[in-house]
């Protein structure tokens, strides 16, 4: 009802609230179902006078999708995996709570840029990365272990798998990315070698006799196994 009263002032006065504009208004379709609409109304001017046209455009698959991914983010933001949204292009577009837990980056700090610009280090294995961005581009899943690098620089490792996802409302692929910190086993199966190393060592020294010299190389062995000084 308010829509004749915003014409009428305007051809009275000229001040426009919605000429120009656009405008979220609730349509009803002919079976009674309301459906939410972008209405834009535009001032034409022709031979025959001045008309005014309207354009009416859905927006209720567009509110399904941000249902969507209001109910996936409500998700993303209980669990302990780090979840990251990109573009096809690598660049951050979301992250969860656990991700900026992990990473120390905040949503802020990370949207629009590239991924692999801002999480990869010294150790990231760049084979693994270019092996990573080719599937991507083809538009593949792919699933990688390796390390990242929190915003302090320290390393940390995880196991990740990359799902490509159809952004159906505005037509274009992102990316979802879920994120394990895997550091702790990694480093629990380091530890392993070493003892199996050491124990290895062990095993041959008690065979032999040591020369001086060779009691000395397995002296700063154990000290450097066993974290102690000499």
């Amino acid at each position: 009802s308010q829509h004749n009263t915003y014409l009428q002032r305007y051809h009275a006065t000229g001040v426009s609230n919605v000429i120009g504009t656009g405008r979220v208004v609730t349509a009803i379709t002919r079976n009674g179902k309301p459906v939410p609409c972008m209405l834009s109304v535009s001032r034409v001017e022709t031979s025959d006078g001045i008309f005014f046209t309207g354009i009416l455009r859905s927006l209720e698959k567009l509110k399904q999708a941000e249902d969507k991914i209001r109910q996936l983010a409500l998700v993303a933001q209980h669990t302990d995996n780090a979840v990251i949204i990109c573009d096809r292009h690598g660049r951050f577009d979301w992250v969860n709570q656990s991700f900026e837990r992990l990473s120390g980056y905040t949503l802020e700090e990370v949207t629009g840029r590239p991924i692999r610009e801002l999480l990869q280090g010294p150790a990231t294995d760049v084979a693994e990365m270019d092996r990573i961005r080719a599937a991507m581009e083809a538009l593949q899943p792919v699933t990688s272990t390796l390390v990242n690098y929190r915003k302090d620089g320290a390393p940390y490792w995880i196991e990740m798998t990359i799902e490509p996802a159809l952004n159906e409302v505005q037509g274009y692929y992102q990316y979802i990315i879920l994120q394990r910190d895997i550091s702790a086993r990694v480093q629990h199966e380091s530890k392993l070698r070493r003892q199996i190393g050491f124990l290895h060592h062990i095993n041959g020294w008690s065979r032999h006799s040591m020369a001086p010299d060779r009691l000395q190389q397995a002296l700063a062995y154990v000290a450097e196994f066993c974290e102690f000084e000499q």
